[in-house]
């Protein structure tokens, strides 16, 4: 009886996962990269876009990507993050550099909003040392450089970044 049962129990478990792997390929599927248009490889680099994450096909786009990142984010449905009713149309002077990633607001008020207090804006960020996510505070540890602003998990992970900067930073300001 108990043997009977496992088998059930794997058999539906079969099941299940068989009816899902259609829909984690169709999500796939979907997911094209932004510059070249071909599907976002597994594993691909990636970036991220006022909090949506960007994939990639390869190793050479995201260098695209960011040699102009405004015609390719004019692509996304972006959303102020400060003034969240209010759409985006990116453009270089509304854009600040964030922990790798770009964030574009609506007007010239917003940057200034929300450097002032990015945890109101930002659920989590990627250390872009450790790679780990994580909650952003108010008191988390900080740094400028080349006009990006870097945020960090912990002290250790910011005294890393300042020992060798070039080897974490991959988006850097205007």
């Amino acid at each position: 009886m108990k043997s009977t049962r496992t088998l059930a129990l794997l058999a539906m478990g079969a099941a299940l996962a068989l009816f899902r792997l259609p829909a984690v390929a169709d999500d796939a599927a979907k997911a094209v990269c932004p510059v070249s248009g071909h599907p976002v490889a597994a594993n691909a680099p990636t970036t991220h876009v006022n909090g949506q994450a960007v994939g990639f096909c390869c190793d050479k786009c995201p260098a695209a990507f960011m040699a102009d990142p405004e015609k390719f984010a004019a692509k996304m449905s972006l959303k102020c993050p400060v003034m969240t009713s209010n759409g985006v149309k990116p453009a270089k002077n509304l854009r600040l550099a964030v922990n790798n990633g770009y964030v574009y607001t609506c007007c010239a008020g917003c940057p200034a909003a929300f450097l002032k207090s990015p945890e109101k804006y930002v659920k989590e960020l990627k250390d872009p040392v450790s790679g780990q996510m994580f909650k952003l505070s108010a008191g988390a540890p900080h740094v400028t450089y080349k006009g990006a602003h870097f945020y960090f998990a912990s002290a250790e992970n910011k005294a890393a970044f300042e020992a060798a900067p070039d080897k974490y930073a991959k988006v850097l300001g205007s």
